[in-house]
């Protein structure tokens, strides 16, 4: 049974004078004698999502450093009552159930896996848990595929403390945050973010090249030009930065292309 003290004297609520009234007075104030602190950091934020701080954290990143520096500014700020961590996709799993957190922050490559393809399932595993994306890729292809899945944030790892804090206040919110537009100093893209910008038509090129087909058996299995193909061609070498079949079957295999 759920009691409150009302001062008003309102049916139902426990009176001042009530033989129970000071006894649940003094569990209140014992049991939740530095809340208000605490609460009062958290409301700092603007947020509104919970009364109380008892909000669980869960970082996923396979970078030890990313996840000790994120760890250390919520440990600072006292804003969740744990946190814990996992710096693999099976990790996370394993995890997500007992854990049941409030928020996750997750990079989308974790030891090379593309963890967008598991946001659906990670949803349906913990429906309350707002998924913050914290990835180094400045790509509005990826940042689009990210929102589609239904995350409720994209931030870039150039972000300070500062963003990282509004980030948090938005998702509690409700509201859906969007950064990296901002941040300039992005570092050359990787083969796993290359591997995203394929078209599905680059996809279908690579895996008849890799299976010995020429030009011309290309543009009839496809049901396009041999002049298309070409294209194609040169264009996924050039995106891909690779010289010859031998290391666009390197990089296939590397990949899962194939």
């Amino acid at each position: 049974m759920f009691f409150y003290l009302n001062p008003k004297n309102q049916k139902g609520c426990l009176q001042n004078g009530h033989p129970f009234y000071y006894f649940i007075t003094f569990l209140f104030h014992k049991l939740f004698a530095n809340f208000p602190t605490q609460r009062a950091k958290f409301h700092t934020l603007g947020a509104t999502y919970f009364e109380w701080n008892i909000m669980y954290l869960h970082i996923c990143d396979d970078h030890p450093l990313i996840i000790k520096s994120i760890a250390a500014l919520f440990n600072e700020n006292a804003l969740f009552s744990k946190i814990s961590t996992s710096s693999s996709k099976h990790e996370l799993f394993n995890r997500l159930l007992p854990l049941a957190p409030d928020i996750l922050i997750l990079d989308i490559n974790v030891n090379g896996v593309n963890m967008l393809d598991d946001i659906q399932q990670l949803k349906e595993l913990a429906p309350r848990m707002k998924i913050i994306i914290f990835t180094s890729y400045d790509s509005q292809l990826i940042l689009r595929e990210a929102l589609k899945t239904g995350v409720h944030a994209y931030v870039n790892k150039n972000t300070d403390e500062h963003e990282l804090l509004e980030v948090i206040r938005t998702v509690l919110d409700n509201d859906t945050y969007v950064t990296g537009r901002k941040h300039k100093a992005f570092v050359e893209k990787d083969n796993f973010e290359l591997v995203l910008e394929l078209s599905e038509r680059e996809k279908e090129i690579i895996r008849c090249l890799l299976e010995g087909n020429p030009n011309k058996k290309i543009a009839e299995i496809l049901n396009i030009s041999v002049t298309t193909v070409q294209t194609h061609r040169r264009n996924i070498y050039k995106k891909l930065n690779l010289k010859g079949i031998g290391e666009l079957m390197s990089f296939a295999v590397a990949y899962k292309l194939i």
